[in-house]
């Protein structure tokens, strides 16, 4: 499995969260400054491992979104795979998390505090418990890849396929 993400220390923690909580250890890494890094190395990538991991582009200098997706578009060869819904576009599936737990979360506890339950103090840090499947199917498809029709199911498609209502469900 390869890595690509911005040369920054919150991708140092998150390479190393990925392998002490689940283990997995990356035969490539690349952590980039520029978009013509990041190009340069995504399409090394193809060649060196069987899957991509993909961080944040945020902060990554001159980005463009649209000639990334061109670019995965034609040069795509192994799965690529993130956490970031924003990256939808560039990736054939991702655990991704629900946006709306932190608003869910700072309602409860605002809730808690305006009854007398709990004081700001005893808020502990939390992290996410909810996430969402999302799948590409167009980038999928060029790799020769079928998604089982009970995943997609389950999932939300990125893009919207034209005979599903926004965000992929039916």
């Amino acid at each position: 499995i390869g890595f690509i993400g911005v040369d920054r220390m919150t991708t140092h923690k998150e390479i190393e969260a990925y392998r002490t909580k689940l283990g997995i250890e990356f035969a490539a890494v690349h952590e980039v400054k520029t978009f013509a890094e990041w190009k340069e190395a995504f399409t090394r990538l193809q060649d060196q491992v069987d899957m991509v991991v993909l961080s944040t582009v945020s902060g990554i200098a001159g980005w463009r979104e649209d000639e990334a997706i061109a670019m995965v578009e034609n040069a795509i060869r192994v799965p690529t795979g993130t956490t970031l819904s924003t990256l939808a576009p560039i990736f054939m599936a991702g655990i991704v998390r629900v946006a709306e737990e932190q608003g869910w979360w700072v309602g409860q506890q605002a809730r808690a505090i305006l009854e007398n339950e709990r004081t700001i103090g005893d808020i502990a840090m939390t992290t996410n418990k909810n996430n969402r499947l999302l799948l590409n199917p167009r980038l999928a498809a060029k790799l020769a890849i079928t998604f089982p029709p009970e995943l997609v199911k389950e999932a939300t498609l990125s893009p919207p396929q034209d005979d599903r209502t926004p965000g992929g469900r039916p």
